[in-house]
């Protein structure tokens, strides 16, 4: 008996490969169709696999976790008072500190930024990790060893065994590699960039690092091991409890708790809305082509009614016929997935290479067991889905009618042609809801795109400078660049608009009654050079900019935004105020800091001459304003900046234009995404109309002889066939409707404000439709018309 199963199987595949052979326009067709569908999935697959489904690179993953310590002052932030939780600790183990950032090289190459890890020797032991060459941390190393990554060691020293015992200038450190991880080893991932961050590079050497004997300085982050079987809540509650007591004996930190989170969940978590929702919009993109791959094989079908009726005859079972045709429409779709598989290796690095400041564990996505496995699974699943239906309606053929030589394939039944309106409705729908989501997205990117961000980005350049610069090489370094040719202003400050917050602080006006130390103003603090609002052309609504004169010996002045003036001062002039900050001499145009999406925060701007604060990672960020494109003056400047201090790291330069972009490349993603997919679904819902129409009218021929013979006019004809079109549009735009309002709100959970669905797009995304599947309808309406009354009746 199976045996038998066997020898037809492998006879129906045969004869399926040699029919479809036969029909190389309808193979081809539906190959592509297959193909864009099933290979959209396996292509945003491909990046749920990497980055959701596969096991970070460390001993049993699930275990680790990491902390947050909450305050009453900042909320969930930093761990501090580490060894007080480590030594109360029962239920997880090797609770260990790390600080991230990036630092400068220097050797015979010239200064390079690194992304370096400083933690704790226990790191390697918590994450259970094992270099794969040489050693990690031990207990006694000096804090002068680094471990390296392979692509560090291949770059810089020729290969892995010759980077151990060399060492490293890192910023006036010498640093001796005792070990180099493994190509897959990568901690820590950074967790999808905030809007606005500048990204930082990847970490590629990892040093030891004493844990602060100052209970109250924290580490950047904290990870620990869940000890075999021990349940996240258990080990949440025992920290909460070391928190209460660590709360009574330190009153003044305002502990609250501590908030344990998988480690999984801190690289992943912000992005995994993001990606199951694209995945749910290739899914209508399958849906679609499917819909559209049915309807073929319906009217091919059609096409096939006495082959199938002579097979029934000589008693083929209708069971064995729609195995046999089931079997057609599996090789299609397998076929369809090979070729998906094409589509999946050319796009994935096209993707990649347009998300990889958004998407953490970049480095993992690839094509995998996972991809084949899902692959196989869906062409299957589609080859069976959009197949079965065809099959019934092919095994329901009037065996006597259709060898007498009549229709009698079921496919032609009143029924059947009901069932072709609605596949084409429902593809339809489903472009419709794409559309919508589409034009949500487009909407909100144009939003962004007009949002003033209350400085000029024209004929601005940028770079960043590390490591950290003294306020007398700062005000070296200005006048050299503003003397060369094309340059209007040179300003440096902390961080450029768009790229970064500031650093929160407190504020308060003196002579006004002292605020609760909860109810304190929170501002964030800027460090700038006096050109820097000419530089960026941001206006001095009162008062005046910082000069020269603000010198470290002079009296201590600020600058505030019309924010912090608007909710601070009321309507009091804040110029000439003494607050606990310095002396308030100007108010500066709001600037949107952290992203066009974001709204203003209260600013307070400090002259660095006065008051300094770099972050070690970044340095301070050179603006220059020209008169000349701004790319011609990156290479001059990086001149000047090399032959007055050749320790200096350049990176980071980019016009204040391409910083604008950056800030806007979530949504330009997302955008570009789903805009792609509902264009493919518009291709292929006009496909379907068309299809419809095509065999409606072909089907109908001898209806349409008749009535043209009757006397009805051609005109009359050919409205019949575009009412028909214009039902079925219909009915697919209003169930897809209900579709476009819930994806709204699905689009609501990772791009601000594109929730909002107002009935002006669903009207223009509606009109659209329609007018695709009157468009469609235009030539199988016009063949129609054409008719001719004789040759249709003598034909039937």
């Amino acid at each position: 008996m199976a045996w038998r199963w066997i020898e037809e199987t492998a006879h129906d595949t045969r004869y399926g490969i040699r029919s479809l052979a036969a029909n190389p326009t309808f193979t081809v067709i539906a190959l592509v169709t297959l193909g864009l569908g099933i290979g959209a999935n396996a292509l945003i697959f491909s990046i749920v696999s990497g980055v959701l489904l596969r096991p970070l690179p460390y001993a049993e993953p699930d275990r680790l976790v990491r902390f947050y310590q909450v305050t009453a002052s900042f909320g969930r932030g930093a761990m501090r008072n580490i060894a007080d939780y480590r030594a109360g600790s029962t239920l997880i183990d090797g609770i260990t500190g790390y600080v991230t950032g990036s630092r400068a090289i220097q050797d015979s190459g010239g200064p390079e930024r690194i992304g370096i890890v400083a933690a704790e020797r226990t790191i390697f032991r918590t994450l259970g990790a094992e270099a794969s060459f040489g050693r990690t941390f031990r207990d006694d190393d000096p804090t002068t060893v680094l471990v390296a990554s392979a692509a560090f060691a291949r770059r810089r020293f020729g290969g892995e065994p010759a980077a151990l015992g060399k060492t490293i200038a890192l910023e006036g450190e010498t640093l001796t590699v005792i070990g180099v991880m493994a190509d897959t080893f990568q901690f820590p991932y950074f967790t999808s960039l905030a809007p606005g961050t500048l990204p930082t590079p990847p970490v590629e050497l990892w040093r030891p690092l004493d844990l602060p004997t100052n209970p109250r300085v924290g580490m950047d982050a904290t990870i620990g091991r869940l000890r075999p079987g021990i349940p996240l809540a258990a080990a949440r509650e025992q920290m909460n409890a070391i928190a209460k007591r660590l709360a009574a004996q330190y009153p003044d930190m305002n502990i609250v708790g501590i908030d344990l989170v998988p480690l999984r969940e801190t690289i992943v978590g912000s992005i995994r809305t993001p990606l199951l929702v694209l995945l749910g919009v290739v899914t209508l993109v399958l849906l679609t082509a499917c819909s559209n791959v049915a309807n073929l094989l319906l009217v091919r079908g059609s096409t096939r009614a006495r082959e199938i009726a002579v097979r029934t005859a000589i008693g083929a079972g209708r069971s064995r016929i729609v195995r046999q045709l089931l079997t057609e429409s599996t090789i299609l779709a397998l076929a369809g997935g090979a070729t998906a598989l094409a589509i999946v290796y050319w796009g994935t690095p096209l993707v990649l290479a347009v998300s990889a400041s958004k998407l953490a564990r970049l480095s993992d996505i690839g094509v995998d067991w996972r991809v084949f496995a899902f692959l196989l699974v869906v062409s299957m699943g589609t080859g069976i889905g959009f197949g079965i239906a065809p099959a019934v309606a092919a095994s329901r053929t009037d065996v006597t009618g259709t060898i007498k030589g009549g229709a009698g394939l079921g496919g032609s039944s009143g029924f059947f042609r009901r069932f072709r309106d609605v596949l084409a409705a429902t593809e339809v729908a489903l472009a419709f809801v794409l559309v919508i989501g589409a034009g949500l997205l487009v909407r909100e990117f144009l939003r962004l795109r007009s949002t003033d961000p209350g400085l000029v980005v024209r004929n601005v350049l940028t770079m960043h400078l590390m490591p950290n610069m003294g306020a007398p090489e700062i005000a070296n370094l200005v006048p050299q660049i503003e003397a060369l040719p094309g340059v209007r202003a040179a300003a440096f400050a902390q961080m450029l608009p768009m790229q970064s917050w500031g650093w929160t602080a407190t504020f308060s006006i003196v002579g006004r009654p002292p605020y609760a130390p909860s109810d304190r103003p929170v501002i964030e603090l800027r460090y700038i050079t006096p050109r820097y609002f000419e530089a960026l052309a941001i206006p001095i609504k009162k008062g005046r900019a910082f000069t020269d004169a603000d010198t470290a010996t002079a009296q201590r002045v600020i600058i505030v935004n019309e924010t912090l003036a608007r909710r601070y001062f009321g309507d009091t002039d804040p110029v000439g105020q003494l607050t606990d900050r310095g002396l308030v001499v100007g108010v500066a145009g709001d600037v949107r800091q952290a992203g066009l999406e974001r709204a203003t925060l209260p600013d307070v701007y400090y002259p660095i001459a006065q008051n300094m604060s770099q972050l070690r990672d970044l340095g301070m960020t050179l603006i220059i304003s020209t008169r000349v494109p701004p790319a011609a003056l990156g290479g001059p400047a990086r001149d000047v900046i090399q032959r007055a201090y050749p320790q200096l790291a350049v990176f980071g330069v980019k016009t204040m234009e391409e910083v604008m972009a950056d800030s806007l490349a979530e949504t330009t993603l997302y955008t570009w995404l789903v805009g792609s997919f509902a264009v493919l679904a518009l291709v292929l819902a006009c496909a379907g109309i068309y299809g419809v129409m095509s065999y409606s009218v072909a089907s109908r021929t001898r209806e349409f002889g008749i009535r043209l013979a009757l006397g009805q006019e051609r005109a009359s004809v050919q409205r019949l066939v575009l009412t028909h079109a214009a039902i079925v549009a219909a009915i697919g735009l209003a169930a897809g409707l209900g579709g476009a309002i819930a994806g709204a709100r699905f689009l609501e959970s990772f791009i601000v404000g594109a929730s909002r669905l107002q009935i002006g797009l669903v009207l223009v995304a509606g009109i659209l439709l329609a007018s695709i599947a009157l468009i469609a309808s235009l030539v199988p309406a016009r063949r129609a018309a054409r008719v001719d009354p004789i040759v249709a009746l003598r034909e039937e």
